[in-house]
């Protein structure tokens, strides 16, 4: 089983709207009822009142602060954690993708979720890492804890799934 961090109102989400959020929680959904998702807490510097009642609904907790990320990967339950952007909302094969690594034989390594570029109907080619799958043992020592510094441990896999950004 994951914990799941969805992180609002950070740099990475520059002018995040409501529905971003609901979206992406909306695409745990799935991965709780599967058993793959245990608990997920929204984080984020700046979270605002409809966040909070979008997580809340959600049965979500909220973490908000400079230091909302870091307490949030702190304080997640399992030994590995799925970290979201608000307003990414992975296609539907990342549950069975992330299912199959944390069965096998051995434990799975950090990897990203790419969100997916699209011009007309032709995928272009995949695009920032919008999430990721991060073991807690790569987590030991880290000083800063923002999306961003995330993205820059090595090494690292691409899933092949990939997510698509809410308009």
């Amino acid at each position: 089983m994951l914990s799941g961090i969805v992180i609002v109102g950070d740099a990475e989400t520059a002018a995040p709207r409501p529905e971003w959020l609901a979206r992406s929680l909306s695409a745990l959904v799935p991965a709780v009822v599967e058993g793959l998702v245990s608990d997920v807490v929204v984080a984020g510097t700046s979270v605002e009142p409809t966040d909070r009642r979008i997580a809340d609904h959600a049965g979500c907790r909220v973490l908000a602060g400079d230091d909302a990320l870091a307490d949030a990967l702190r304080q997640a339950p399992r030994s590995h954690i799925f970290v979201l952007l608000a307003g990414a909302v992975p296609e539907e094969s990342y549950i069975d993708e992330i299912g199959l690594l944390m069965r096998g034989e051995e434990p799975p390594r950090l990897s990203w979720l790419l969100r997916v570029r699209r011009r007309g109907l032709a995928t272009l080619r995949p695009g920032a890492v919008v999430g990721l799958l991060v073991p807690r043992t790569r987590l030991a020592g880290l000083s800063a804890a923002d999306f961003r510094h995330l993205t820059q441990l090595r090494p690292a896999r691409d899933l092949k799934s990939r997510a698509r950004q809410v308009p």
